[in-house]
């Protein structure tokens, strides 16, 4: 799943959701952060499957981006909130071409494809 993005930078993008890690905040708690602000998901960290750590010196002009990529296995009748930061959510067999910072080569990396 990916969610469209509402606001700059890469306004109208496609990315999967995620937040810089703050000081002194635990990875958990930063997943649970961002699934609410950007899905309105209260996640539960205990269905998280880590898959791996993926980073880029030169893909994303904020500098060097290190992602700790995860999946999330919810039950299927989740419900997602929209809100400014997030216009849409959408399944994708294949990566759409418009996405945003460096997330579709990430994306490839772990096997999917355009």
């Amino acid at each position: 799943m990916l969610t469209k993005r509402g606001i700059p930078p890469y306004q109208e993008s496609w990315h999967y959701p995620g937040s810089f890690l703050l000081k002194g905040e635990k990875i958990k708690d930063c997943l649970k952060r961002v699934a609410k602000k950007e899905l309105g998901l209260n996640l539960d960290t205990n269905k998280m499957k880590f898959l791996g750590i993926y980073e880029d010196l030169i893909g994303d002009f904020r500098g060097h981006v290190v992602d700790a990529m995860y999946e999330y296995q919810g039950p299927e009748n989740i419900i997602l909130t929209q809100n400014q930061e997030t216009e849409e959510f959408r399944f994708f067999r294949k990566l759409p071409p418009k996405m945003a910072f460096n997330h579709q080569a990430t994306l490839r990396k772990l096997g999917y494809k355009s």
